[in-house]
C-alpha cells in the first residue's frame, strides 16, 4: 500500500506519543502490522484528525516530513496552532497555524500541503476553509470554501491530473454554488455535477480514477 499523501482521520488525541506499524514487505498474502514499543512521537495538545507525509523540497534531499492537523495548540513542547510538522526528532510549528480546527491534509502534484476544515485564516492570512503551505507561507486557493459560518471541510483527494477536490458541508466554493463536494483545478474552484444532499465525510480515488465520496448524503 502506498502510504504517501494518505490522510487519515483521527477523533482521539495522540496522548503519550504516537506509535509505529511496520509492515513486513514480504511477498506474503497475510503480511501483518506490528507495533513497536518504544516512546513513539510526542502527541499534540488536543486532538489530531488527520496526517500525511510531506516532502518540503521535493526533490531536494530532505526526507519526507510527518504533518498533523486538528484541533490543538502545542505538538510536543512547541506552540502550535491546529497543524504542526515532526521532522524526525521534534515538531515544528507551520506558521502561525490556523484559527479553527483542521480536518483533512493533502499533497498537490506542485508539491504544496493543502490543510482544510473550519478555519477562515491560516498564517494570519484570510483563507476560507482550505489553504496551502509552499514552505514558507501560508495562502488560500482563490476565495476558498463556504460562506457561512458553520461550512466546514471535512475531506481532501487528489484526482490522477492533479486537480484537487474537497468534500464536507458547504453550498458553495470560490463564489459559485456546490453542493458539499467541489474541485480546485489550480485556478479557480467548480462544482461536480448538481452534488450530494448531505454532507461528505471521506473522498478516495480509485486505481482507474474514479472518485468515490462517502458521508450523511
Amino acid at each position: 500500500m502506498n502510504t504517501h499523501h494518505r490522510t487519515v482521520d483521527r477523533r482521539a488525541p495522540l496522548a503519550c506519543g504516537a506509535v509505529l506499524c511496520a509492515v513486513g514487505l514480504a511477498a506474503s498474502a497475510n503480511a501483518q502490522c506490528e507495533w513497536q514499543p518504544g516512546e513513539g512521537i510526542p502527541g499534540v495538545a488536543g486532538l489530531s484528525y488527520a496526517s500525511v507525509m510531506w516532502d518540503p523540497d521535493g526533490a531536494g534531499p530532505q526526507p519526507e516530513r510527518l504533518v498533523v492537523g486538528g484541533q490543538f495548540t502545542a505538538a510536543g513542547r512547541t506552540l502550535a496552532s491546529n497543524i504542526a510538522m515532526w521532522d524526525g526528532s521534534g515538531w515544528q510549528a507551520l506558521g502561525s497555524g490556523m484559527d479553527q480546527y483542521v480536518k483533512a491534509l493533502a499533497v498537490l502534484p506542485t508539491g504544496e500541503l493543502v490543510a482544510a476544515g473550519a478555519f477562515s485564516t491560516a498564517g494570519g492570512t484570510p483563507a476560507r476553509r482550505i489553504a496551502r503551505w509552499d514552505g514558507n507561507a501560508w495562502s488560500p486557493l482563490g476565495t476558498g470554501v463556504g460562506s457561512v459560518q458553520f461550512d466546514a471541510v471535512f475531506a481532501l483527494a487528489v484526482l490522477p491530473g492533479g486537480d484537487l477536490i474537497a468534500g464536507g458541508a458547504f453550498s458553495g466554493a470560490g463564489g459559485n454554488p456546490a453542493n458539499n463536494v467541489a474541485r480546485w483545478n489550480g485556478s479557480s474552484w467548480s462544482a461536480l455535477g448538481s452534488g450530494l444532499n448531505g454532507s461528505v465525510a471521506a473522498l478516495a480515488v480509485r486505481p482507474g480514477g474514479e472518485l468515490v465520496a462517502a458521508g450523511g448524503f
